[in-house]
């Protein structure tokens, strides 16, 4: 874990790097240039490349996140219509619903066709980043982790209630304690209205 996380801090110091360096110094007489590099840095950073002057390699940069996405669309679509199965069980005695092919469908098409509307709906990826990146991140990061702690230390105790001794969990931190997790909840839902409120006016400021 330790080397995963170094080399992931390597690469991503290797690329602000390289942005300071390819971008840092234009000026507004660059920025007349309309086949030169980028004007300033974009909120998407393979955005920066859209005017190399070699367009297939800027079509590709620009494509680049197009292209990942898409390979990794079919495995999130079918990871979250699994997750619907054993989440959503109301209708499994039906004898239309209930039948494990009829709801694979169905519910195959809950979980692709909102993101392809929303596609189709803006090409504003800026927003969309904003909005998933600081919401579902938000729940991602702090709030799942926080519920999956407290889960688990009920079945724990609940665990050594069963056995009639303690039990102990071998991957206990030392901030253990309940009110760490409450420190996170509120400074959750503090960054969740300042992420709400900066969106907002950014909406009206640009309406």
């Amino acid at each position: 874990m330790g080397f995963d996380f170094i080399t992931i801090f390597l690469v991503y110091s290797l690329l602000c790097a390289s942005a300071l360096f390819a971008y840092g110094d234009e000026t507004s007489k660059h920025c007349e240039n309309k086949a030169g590099p980028a004007c300033q840095l974009q909120s998407l950073y393979t955005l920066n490349f859209t005017s190399y002057h070699v367009r297939v390699i800027a079509n590709f940069l620009a494509l680049y996140p197009v292209l990942t996405l898409s390979t990794n669309f079919p495995l999130i679509a079918i990871t979250l219509r699994n997750n619907l199965m054993i989440l959503i069980t109301v209708g499994e005695k039906h004898p239309i619903w209930g039948q494990p092919r009829i709801r694979q469908i169905l519910l195959a098409l809950l979980a692709t066709i909102p993101p392809v509307c929303i596609a189709f709906a803006t090409r504003d990826v800026d927003t969309l980043v904003s909005i998933t990146g600081s919401y579902a991140g938000l729940g991602i990061m702090f709030v799942i982790p926080g519920f999956l702690l407290i889960w688990s230390r009920r079945k724990i105790d609940q665990m050594s209630l069963d056995e009639g001794r303690p039990l102990k969990n071998p991957y206990r931190t030392k901030f253990g304690h309940i009110g760490f997790v409450g420190v996170i909840g509120v400074a959750s839902v503090l960054s969740l209205g300042m992420t709400t409120f900066n969106l907002i006016y950014k909406a009206v400021k640009h309406s």
